[in-house]
């Protein structure tokens, strides 16, 4: 007997293994479904056949966010792909849990919306958190700026990626910011400043090329002297 296993999922569980049709249009949310079912109680054609299922939506989860050709990437179901990397944890999928595993870095280092780091909510990386630490070779996520055991990484992580999709979206629409009647310590900071090759905005206009110490600077982020700072409004500020 299985206590733990309703009825509709051993039905799932049967017709998979023993309908050829069922087994070939098997699907990765099939397998978040049965697999650990599949493992628990050593059905070993049903774990073969999750695992060949997995590998096989992870390597097509790869070519649709593939940013090196000419088609435009496609975003993964965030949902799908990270209850499927889960359950090849906890069902000893190795081969596919690896591959998934190579994923989630690659996403989780991209800055490409909406098929990198931003896609991720917070209820996601709860569930990818205890993964990635097991990743001892990926310690230093990001170059150190987080630690993955830390009940306080899935929001703080999230939250940067909604501050730095903010500041992306100021980057694409705003090409010019034009100040007036600024006070800087007596001094005034007037002036209309156009975005330069390194996305912060430069005061040109009326000063030669080659002068960058009469050229006034504004920035994204907080600044100093005559800096001007831009940023999303807290929850506080409304």
């Amino acid at each position: 007997t299985f206590p733990d296993i309703t009825p509709e999922t051993w039905e799932l569980m049967i017709k998979l293994i023993d309908d050829p049709i069922a087994s070939r249009t098997m699907k990765a949310e099939d397998v978040v479904k049965v697999a650990t079912y599949y493992d628990k109680y050593e059905f070993t054609g049903g774990t073969k056949l999750c695992e060949h299922v997995l590998e096989e939506y992870f390597k097509g989860v790869a070519a649709d966010i593939d940013t090196s050709g000419r088609k435009i990437p496609v975003a993964p179901d965030v949902e799908v792909f990270v209850d499927a990397l889960v359950i090849a944890n906890h069902a000893n999928l190795e081969q596919s849990f690896e591959a998934g595993m190579a994923l989630t870095w690659q996403l989780l280092r991209s800055k490409i919306v909406p098929i990198g780091r931003t896609a991720f909510s917070v209820e996601h990386m709860r569930k990818l958190a205890p993964l990635m630490n097991e990743a001892a070779d990926e310690a230093r996520f990001l170059g150190g700026r987080y630690d993955v055991k830390s009940d306080a990484f899935p929001d703080k992580f999230v939250g940067d990626c909604s501050e730095y999709f903010a500041h992306q979206t100021l980057v694409s629409f705003i090409s010019c910011i034009k100040l007036s009647g600024s006070n800087c310590d007596g001094e005034s900071a007037d002036g209309n400043f156009k975005k330069g090759n390194d996305y912060s905005f430069w005061l040109k206009e009326g000063v030669p090329f080659g002068a960058p110490q009469q050229r006034r600077k504004v920035l994204y982020f907080d600044g100093q002297g005559q800096e001007v700072s831009i940023r999303r409004r807290s929850k506080e500020e409304g």
